[in-house]
């Protein structure tokens, strides 16, 4: 009986092994959700580094809130840039304002 008992895994090796996994798992899709988020902020025109609040309890839903209802940076400096493009130059009327 004693060499049958040497082949199986002591009874604390399964839940320590089981554990492990476990934390390799949390571990995987907190590194996942953090390069998420910063690859999010860093493209709405915002510091890459934001993304990392999500580390902080309650930190991702602040983060989706900013996000979900403030001007991104990105969007301001669009709406500069068209703005810029549809001004007249100087000097010269507006496309409308000149006579037909």
């Amino acid at each position: 009986m004693t060499g049958m008992n040497q082949s199986f895994p002591s009874e604390t090796a399964i839940p320590v092994v089981f554990f492990g996994c476990y934390m390799f798992v949390i571990l995987l899709i907190t590194i996942l959700t953090v390069v998420v988020f910063c690859r999010i902020f860093a493209k709405a025109g915002y510091h890459w580094a934001l993304g990392l609040i999500v580390l902080i309890p309650v930190g991702n839903i602040i983060m989706l809130l900013i996000l979900a209802f403030s001007e991104w940076p990105i969007q301001r400096q669009l709406r500069a840039y068209q703005q810029a493009q549809m001004a007249p130059p100087p000097g010269q009327p507006h496309q409308s304002f000149r006579g037909v």
